[in-house]
């Protein structure tokens, strides 16, 4: 599910929540059926805000959660969206920010209280409906000893656009 809000036209909030697996299916190697996934719920929030009519830099907080069995997982934080022009705000753009990620809820580890597993710096670009974005994840968790504070690098590319002209020629779509 997904509500998605323009009061404005620099301003927008969305809100979703997801459910997973919620047939529980059977993971185990064995046909005995002792291993089941277990349900898996995501929620997520998040805004677009333009900071000041003759800004060409908008804000874009986020938060997103995830839970699944014992285990949590939080992620949040936000992005600075810089338009390449002050007329089209919804064109061409750079993007540049940071999460911060949190884990817990096993009670085995730590009480299962959150704990800091990573800082997530990103970076992207809009240019005609294409987004390529780079993401690069600093481990600050106790692991970061074996790591060497070394974390995961991330690229995505993204088209948003019609491939069939025939239906409408404007259709909004949300950017996340």
């Amino acid at each position: 599910l997904l509500y998605y809000w323009i009061p404005g036209d620099r301003t927008d909030l969305y809100a979703g929540f997801s459910v997973f697996h919620i047939n529980q299916p059977q993971e185990s190697f064995q046909d005995d059926g002792t291993v089941t996934v277990p349900i898996k719920y995501v929620a997520n929030l998040g805004a677009h805000f333009g900071l000041g009519e003759r800004s060409n830099v908008d804000l874009l907080p986020k938060v997103i959660t995830m839970m699944q069995g014992k285990f949590v997982e939080l992620n949040f934080g936000a992005e600075v969206k810089i338009f390449f022009e002050k007329r089209e705000p919804r064109g061409n753009a750079f993007y540049i920010g940071a999460m911060y990620r949190m884990v817990g809820g096993d009670s085995q580890f730590n009480d299962g209280a959150l704990n800091s597993e990573a800082i997530i710096m990103t970076m992207a670009f809009d240019y005609k409906g294409l987004n390529i974005g780079a993401s690069y994840d600093v481990n600050v968790s106790e692991l970061s000893n074996a790591s060497n504070t070394r974390g995961g690098f991330e690229i995505a590319l993204i088209y948003t656009g019609a491939f069939n002209q025939r239906g409408p020629k404007t259709l909004y779509c949300p950017k996340f």
